[in-house]
């Protein structure tokens, strides 16, 4: 057994295993484990055996069809009734501090290495199957985050046009030492970017020379531009990601700065510190443009499925 599969083992209690072992034997008649036939045919393995049966199929065809439904009755029964052989001390607490109106004292924390150390009996089954098909089909590795410099402050200023959000943008600036990043200027300047590449101001080997905001800056000015040319709006995944560019440039400058401060023969402006942070003073404007924003930033997106283990549980059968 490999190492999943030895887990397995350890997560699969002995009655609910062989209660699932059970699906597989239904319908069959019983066997008397009072003794051998008197059969003296050959034994096949996996196809004949000694034992008697206890309902003979030519006396009494309809009793045998019976056994196991009445066999599936009672276990279910037991089951949900926590009563043995599916009995457990933690159920029957709660069942007797319920009658009692007594409250149930925890019992002590553990290491589970049994479904039946974090779940009920009533449920262990239902468990047991969801442990089997995560088992059988693990659930999707998540997408790591977006690699975005991080900084102590982050804000971004939302309000109606005119309600002096830029001036409260550079006090806060001012103040922080943060970087006012404005998408409407961001937009102007990729746009410049990508005229200069497309009427040739701008050669290949200096754009491959530039940072890599600089090269997204002009990505996404060759997109804007494209799109305005055709008369249409600049869409909003542009703006979000040109503000993204603009933190990347933040974080450039914070390491050209750090690079020229610990170079004895460069000479630095000692007023010169290194931004703590970014402060967006027209982006976003609309709910949608924020949920587009934060998924760029963080990685979070509030309308995708996020995988649980319950994807695994099981599932009904169709009806027929």
């Amino acid at each position: 057994l490999d190492a999943t599969e030895k887990d397995m083992v350890v997560l699969l209690p002995s009655l609910p295993w062989a209660d699932m072992k059970r699906v597989f034997v239904a319908g069959l008649p019983l066997l008397a484990l009072d003794g051998a036939g008197a059969s003296e045919a050959p034994v096949v393995w996996g196809e004949t055996s000694t034992l008697k049966l206890k309902l003979e199929p030519e006396t009494e065809p309809e009793a045998e069809a019976a056994v196991p439904q009445l066999i599936d009755d009672v276990d279910l029964a037991d089951y949900i009734g926590n009563r043995y052989p599916w009995a457990s001390a933690d159920v029957a607490e709660a069942h007797a501090a319920a009658a009692t109106k007594a409250p149930v004292v925890p019992a002590p924390a553990k290491e589970a290495t049994n479904v039946l150390d974090y779940s009920a009996p009533v449920h262990a089954l239902g468990e047991l199957v969801v442990e089997a098909r995560l088992a059988a089909f693990p659930l999707a590795t998540p997408k790591p985050p977006p690699d975005v410099p991080k900084f102590p402050l982050r804000m971004c200023l939302c309000g109606r046009s005119f309600s002096g959000k830029s001036e409260q943008a550079w006090r806060l600036a001012d103040r922080y030492a943060l970087k006012v990043l404005s998408a409407e200027a961001l937009l102007s300047e990729a746009i410049e970017k990508a005229a200069g590449i497309q009427y040739g101001r701008i050669t290949q080997q200096q754009f491959e020379r530039g940072t890599w905001s600089s090269k997204e800056l002009t990505r996404l000015g060759q997109k804007a531009l494209s799109k305005l040319n055709r008369g249409g709006e600049v869409d909003d995944d542009v703006y979000a990601g040109l503000v993204i560019a603009g933190i990347h440039r933040i974080k450039e400058a914070n390491d050209l700065l750090a690079e020229r401060q610990a170079d004895p023969d460069a000479s630095v402006d000692s007023q010169h510190i290194a931004s703590q942070g970014w402060v967006v003073e027209d982006f976003p404007g609309t709910a949608a443009q924020a949920a587009l924003f934060e998924k760029l930033l963080s990685g979070y997106d509030g309308a995708a499925h996020v995988a649980t283990r319950w994807d695994r549980a099981s599932e009904l059968a169709e009806p027929r």
